[in-house]
């Protein structure tokens, strides 16, 4: 997690989701397990699943930029 945005790691590629880019962020949980779902300014999305390496810390850094950047940020059950 960086200030201006949250760098996402996969194997060989590594990208940048910019604060500034996004428009909502959904959080849907079932238990101690969810997605956190990023929409872009241009309609795109991006699925950031919750797991124990994101953890509580994680969960209230992506919460606090969001209301930073005023961001709606939703969070729902996903049942």
């Amino acid at each position: 997690f960086q200030e201006d945005g949250i760098m996402i790691k996969e194997l060989w590629q590594v990208d940048t989701i910019r604060w500034d880019e996004v428009t909502e962020v959904l959080f849907e949980y079932e238990g101690n397990s969810g997605d956190f779902t990023f929409t872009f300014k241009d309609g795109s999305q991006y699925v950031l699943p919750h797991s124990g390496s994101i953890g509580t810390q994680g969960t209230s850094i992506i919460y606090r930029q969001a209301n930073a950047f005023g961001i709606p940020y939703i969070e729902k059950s996903k049942q």
